[in-house]
């Protein structure tokens, strides 16, 4: 986290959707993922905007998947 556009971890990420009440979409790079895996997490029931989208790097970090 220490390069601008990393963040947190799966707890982090999970609060920030709650608190923002926005959903965030995870591109991740886990072995056992298949190449059209997306990992949603739900930060409000029926959110009607567009997703923050954030790539997993497996066992190191989150990282923006969008201009900052």
């Amino acid at each position: 986290m220490a390069r601008d556009g990393e963040w947190a971890d799966h707890v982090v990420v999970v609060a920030m959707a709650r608190m923002l009440q926005i959903d965030i979409m995870i591109v991740t790079s886990a072995p056992s993922s298949r190449p059209k895996d997306i990992v949603w997490v739900v930060g409000q029931t029926a959110f009607q905007g567009d997703p923050i989208l954030l790539g997993h790097v497996w066992e190191s970090h989150y990282m923006s998947l969008q201009p900052i």
